[in-house]
């Protein structure tokens, strides 16, 4: 293969955005109980949620409330539930509007001693918010967020892997 120069094929399969596909059936049903159970009420009373950190709160501001806006984001907006909806977009703009100026959007106080696995984890809910709403903030702060990673990543590498 020496000499051989290999090129990358076109993309044949490209994901959907966010609510390209409405669910229906069994399906709708099954995430129709999800929002109704534990998956759409968690913020209401779980404190590692509903006292999140990352929502202007006390409690965790690690993981726990970016995985579960990875579900519930697109859990809303599948379902077009007004109620978790709007509860979701005040999330997200508490997050939003808390990135600071250099990039860093946890809201742990000193990102030297942060593990940024929770800043990859918000990016995703991020991404699904901006597919589903448009939202125009969103690419600015992903990419503020990537370029602050990229400048931290050599003095503040992954850890516990």
């Amino acid at each position: 293969m020496s000499g051989t120069k290999l090129s990358l094929q076109p993309v044949k399969l490209k994901p959907l955005p966010l609510g390209a596909i409405k669910p229906a059936g069994w399906l709708k049903n099954q995430l129709r109980i999800q929002a109704d159970g534990l998956s759409g009420h968690l913020d209401e009373f779980w404190p590692d949620i509903s006292d999140s950190a990352w929502f202007g709160g006390s409690s965790d501001a690690w993981e726990r409330a970016p995985y579960w806006l990875d579900g519930a984001v697109p859990l809303a907006f599948l379902l077009e539930d007004e109620n978790l909806i709007a509860r979701i977009t005040k999330y997200m703009d508490h997050i939003i509007e808390n990135q600071d100026e250099s990039g860093w959007i946890s809201p742990a106080e000193d990102p030297s001693r942060y593990d940024l696995w929770a800043i990859f984890l918000v990016l995703k809910p991020l991404i699904q918010y901006h597919e589903a709403t448009g939202d125009d903030r969103i690419p600015e702060v992903v990419e503020k967020t990537l370029r602050w990673v990229y400048g931290h990543i050599d003095r503040r590498p992954l850890f516990n892997w």
